[in-house]
Order: structure tokens, then sequence, then C-alpha cells
């Protein structure tokens, strides 16, 4: 027989290594409001066209 899973009690050591939530907010901070704008006015022509 072979262990299959063998718990250690160290604990990992993790660093930061990407910026993804900063990265993440600052697209999101500059393109929401703009691409939101332009799918409410698709959706708006749309619901005229009915």
């Amino acid at each position: 027989m072979r262990p299959i899973l063998i718990f250690v009690k160290k604990k990992p050591n993790y660093r930061k290594r990407f910026p993804f939530f900063k990265i993440a907010e600052g697209i999101a901070q500059r393109h929401l409001l703009p691409e939101l704008g332009k799918a409410m006015d698709r959706a708006l022509a749309n619901a005229r066209q009915r």
C-alpha cells in the first residue's frame, strides 16, 4: 500500500504576484458606464421597433 494523501502541519506561504483586483477595478471603471449606455440604447431602439 502507498499513501494517497499526506497531511502536513506547515501552512503554505503565498505572496501576491499579480494585482488582479486592481487591474479589474480600473477596467470596470473605464468601461462599465459607456458599455451600459450602449446596451441601453440598443435595448430602447429594439423596444421602439416592436
